[in-house]
């Protein structure tokens, strides 16, 4: 589900979000599908992958930190679609709160596979 999520934020670059204020486009289009499909998954992979580790007491930590990450992915990215939806100048800022905290936890995720101790 994660390589999926990678793929389909590959296929971000050939397919831009319009302007604020231009009229659509196919690519404009093609984006708000994408970023469709690829924020639930986003928030089911993380979500999956902290309850698959809850049951380890040496992986306890990183289930509540997945747990934590899908409620800050939740929460900003709710935000996010509000506030484009309603045309604020801080969709941009939520959205990038919602990627980083993704990318954030891609990132432990990554650590806790290679088997490396975060300290």
């Amino acid at each position: 589900m994660i390589a999926l999520i990678g793929i389909l934020g590959f296929l971000f670059i050939f397919f831009p979000q319009d302007p604020r204020g231009a009229p659509a486009t196919l690519a404009g289009t093609i984006h708000l599908i994408l970023a469709g499909i690829t924020s639930p998954l986003t928030i089911l992979a993380i979500f999956l992958a902290g309850f698959s580790f809850r049951k380890e007491r040496k992986n306890k930590p990183f289930a509540w930190y997945s747990y934590l990450s899908v409620l800050v992915i939740l929460i900003s990215g709710g935000m996010t679609a509000a506030s484009i939806a309603n045309n604020s100048p801080y969709g941009g800022l939520l959205e990038r709160i919602t990627i980083f905290t993704f990318l954030v936890w891609v990132m432990v995720f990554s650590y806790l596979l290679l088997g490396w101790k975060i300290t």
